[in-house]
């Protein structure tokens, strides 16, 4: 099985992971910030293309150039989700405080207009439109959690469960839509209340409560082997 994990910083953690102990065929292509995600496009042997010189730099330094996204079996889109939107507001800000208050239908419209204005979902949305060969797999995993700025946040009260799971139902139910497979955040990675990730498993930098540390992206990195042996068997079956 031949594995690309693709995303912004928070694939960081999945690299070091997996130099750490190399596990499956798998490559990366990560750049900080979304605009990977903004400036990614495939030419007609879909091989990735970028008119921005960075990101030209970073498919040939990570061993991408000249290589079609047909060789792959999975191709995984990790992180670049809600951490702000297209406007640069968070989610804590531009949805829970607003809503509050309001119907059900009010807070579940909110964040389906939030989430279909992330770098994640627009990428989700053309890369579901690019000509890949059939059995090639693509896969949602967006990271962080919507919430993991939160100590950061002026309204972070009322971050609650429900907002939580209304929001991560509105990715999923979003993603699936555009025809494209979708993995959550592993439950070993998430609080009791699955509000947050756990502490033993983020970023020590200073004031970041989103990244992953290596610990974490140990348990993303084998969610996603999991993920594709199942797939492979299940498509034996």
């Amino acid at each position: 099985m031949n594995i690309l994990i693709m995303g912004n910083s928070h694939v960081g953690a999945l690299i070091k992971a997996y130099k750490d102990n190399p596990s499956g065929d798998v490559q990366f292509l990560a750049v900080d910030g979304n605009s990977l995600l903004q400036n990614l496009e495939i030419d007609e042997q879909c091989q990735l293309i970028s008119t921005k010189r960075h990101i030209t730099e970073a498919i040939a330094d990570q061993g991408l150039e000249n290589v079609s996204l047909n060789t792959f079996d999975f191709i995984f889109v990790y992180g670049c989700q809600l951490r702000a939107a297209g406007s640069g507001v968070h989610w804590i800000n531009k949805v829970c405080s607003p809503t509050e208050g309001f119907s059900e239908q009010v807070l579940t419209q909110a964040n389906k207009d939030f989430v279909e204005d992330t770098a994640h979902y627009r990428f989700i949305e053309r890369i579901s439109q690019w000509p890949l060969s059939a059995h090639v797999r693509v896969i949602s995993m967006p990271s962080p959690l919507p919430n993991e700025l939160a100590p950061f946040c002026e309204n972070m009260n009322n971050v609650n469960q429900h907002n939580a799971d209304t929001v991560q139902s509105a990715v999923e139910s979003g993603i699936t839509a555009l025809g494209v497979e979708y993995l959550d955040t592993p439950n070993s990675l998430l609080t009791s209340n699955r509000v947050t990730t756990r502490s033993e498993f983020k970023a020590s930098w200073k004031n970041d409560t989103a990244h992953l540390n290596t610990a974490g992206g140990h348990e993303v990195l084998q969610t996603i082997i999991a993920y594709t042996i199942n797939t492979v068997w299940k498509l034996a079956a």
